[in-house]
C-alpha cells in the first residue's frame, strides 16, 4: 500500500467530545435504561480511547513513513 491509499487518521479529539453522547445513546438503544453496569464509565472509556489513539496514531505514521 502506497502512503497515498492510506485512509486518512480519524479525529480522536472529536470522539473524546462525543464520548459521553455516544456512552447514553448506547445505554437507551440497548434499553439498559438507567443502569450503567452494562457500559463502561466515562473515566475509563477516556483512558481506553486515550490508549487507542496513541497506538493508531503511532501505526498510522509508521505506514505513512514506510
Amino acid at each position: 500500500m502506497s502512503s497515498n491509499e492510506l485512509p486518512d487518521l480519524v479525529d480522536f479529539t472529536t470522539l473524546k467530545t462525543v464520548l459521553d453522547a455516544e456512552r447514553k445513546a448506547v445505554l437507551k438503544a440497548h434499553s439498559f435504561g438507567d443502569s450503567d453496569e452494562y457500559v463502561r464509565d466515562l473515566e475509563g472509556a477516556t483512558v481506553i480511547l486515550d490508549f487507542v489513539a496513541k497506538i493508531q496514531t503511532q501505526l498510522w505514521q509508521f505506514f505513512k513513513d514506510y
